[in-house]
């Protein structure tokens, strides 16, 4: 993480050597200090891009996403779009319910196969590609894991709960990080700000019951897969159209996410 330093007078490089130790003001609210003793010299920099080298990236497909900086990070502002591995691989996809339900293999769907939802809203993903070791992220990006989404929430909601499981991690802050407007969420779309920039759009998911409908909560439900630890679910950050929360919820592996990279 880069150290972003306030440095607030600096008179002479003899005052600056008269003192024991410097404090570094990281941008996420720690402070480190480092003994002046162990300063040859001190350099900074202002970036007008943020945490983000440009306004756009690349994955191995061609796709283009808009990034953004949100204090200390860099997020991509679209869905992940991908059908391969950042190494080249291709992603499986096409499986039918009864497949889906069971697989233990890395595996995408697209909402209802339909393009255009594929265009919008991105893929989804299994649990198993988003922790393939292929990387579902383009190079210098990765899958958030709930460290990263912990930076994220408290940043854009300085009282959301960083150290319950599974839970409301804020009752009011969900707006802010989703898209305003009724373009792409349906009504009420309660408490849409986008104040953040995040831009969460709402891709439902691919569900992993036999026999009904594969796909649900389009237009209404955001969810975003966090880095699977191998556990028995896994946890993913849900917004909804009617409600002002934020939440961490538990999913199967087999349920089909959306996916948003953050910057390494």
């Amino acid at each position: 993480m880069r150290l972003i330093l306030l440095i607030l007078s600096l008179l002479t490089s003899i005052e600056v050597l008269s003192q024991i130790n410097m404090n570094v003001y990281r941008s996420n609210g720690t402070v480190v200090t480092v003994p002046v003793s162990l300063i040859d010299s001190i350099n900074y920099s202002v970036s007008t891009t943020g945490v983000c080298n440009g306004t756009t990236i690349l994955d191995i497909d061609g796709n283009v996403y808009n990034i953004i900086s949100i204090g200390s990070q860099c997020w991509m502002q679209d869905n992940l779009r991908t059908s391969h591995y950042s190494n080249g691989n291709p992603i499986p996809t096409g499986l039918i319910d009864s497949l889906w339900a069971v697989d233990t293999i890395g595996a995408y769907a697209i909402y209802n196969n339909s393009p255009s939802n594929d265009a919008i809203y991105g893929k989804l993903y299994n649990a198993f590609a988003v922790a393939s070791p292929d990387s579902l992220c383009p190079s210098g990006w990765h899958v958030p894991d709930n460290s990263d989404w912990n930076v994220l929430v408290k940043f854009v909601e300085p009282g959301a709960d960083t150290t319950c499981n599974i839970c409301t991690q804020s009752g009011s802050g969900g707006g802010k990080f989703k898209e305003a407007g009724l373009i792409h969420w349906g009504l009420p779309n309660t408490c849409a700000s986008n104040t953040s920039g995040f831009t969460a759009l709402p891709g439902g998911n691919r569900t992993i019951t036999i026999g009904a409908i594969p796909f649900e909560d389009l237009n209404t439900d955001a969810y975003f897969a966090t880095y699977w630890d191998n556990t028995s679910i896994i946890k993913a950050r849900w917004f909804n159209n009617g409600f002002c929360f934020f939440k961490k919820v538990g999913k199967t592996k087999q349920h089909g996410l959306s996916v948003r990279c953050v910057m390494d």
